[in-house]
């Protein structure tokens, strides 16, 4: 548990996802979106606006976790559909509750569950086919952040894994120049880490990576 936990923070506080979130931020503090702008002024639209980035980053970071812990075999667009799916699920309850505290005397905005449930539906579609389109690539290109289990290679690590297989408590991971690590990890969870990587577990204790 404690596990998932860490991976859900350090997924949800990636490096550019925070630097999205700040230009968010920013850019939501002076157009107001909403209604914000005429009934907000910049220090209250700022307060208004933090906890919603804030949150939109952990939903994101758990939704993400618990579909390709749920579902590791299944397409990009089927985990993207149900990521978006979840995401709204989780985070627009909580949306609508903060958008309608009355913290400055009246509540920040004056709309419908229902209409904040399309709105949000819509935005996260958009920004989850985003970022399918602009990682369908990632993989072959190994200057860009590689899949989970590269994490807990050595650091310098640049060769690929070609499989890997059980041996009593540790994960055996056959490199493609032939080096050899072990890492005390299951070797489910192993699999799990290789995301959408093409592969194929050709017996229940070997993964093998598709050429």
């Amino acid at each position: 548990m404690k596990e998932f936990f860490v991976a859900v923070w350090n997924s949800s506080f990636k490096p550019y996802r925070i630097i999205v979130a700040f230009f968010v931020l920013v850019g939501f503090i002076f157009s107001g979106p909403f209604g914000t702008f005429g009934v907000m002024s910049i220090p209250e639209r700022t307060i208004h606006w933090a906890p919603h980035i804030f949150i939109a980053l952990i939903a994101g970071g758990f939704t993400y976790e618990v579909i390709h812990r749920l579902l590791p075999p299944a397409s990009r667009i089927v985990r993207g559909f149900l990521c978006v799916s979840l995401f709204t699920a989780i985070y627009t309850p909580i949306d609508f509750t903060i958008s309608h505290m009355a913290l400055f005397g009246r509540p920040a905005l004056v709309i419908t569950f229902w209409n904040l449930v399309l709105i949000d539906l819509i935005w996260t579609s958009i920004v989850v086919a985003l970022i399918i389109i602009s990682t369908q690539n990632w993989n072959s290109d190994p200057k860009i952040e590689r899949l989970r289990l590269y994490a807990r290679l050595p650091e310098g690590t640049v060769s690929e894994i070609a499989h890997f297989t059980v041996s009593d408590h540790y994960t055996v991971i056959n490199l493609s120049d032939q080096a050899e690590l072990r890492i005390l990890m299951r070797f489910a969870d192993a699999v799990k880490e290789m995301d959408d990587t093409r592969g194929f577990c050709i017996h229940r204790s070997h993964w093998v990576a598709a050429k």
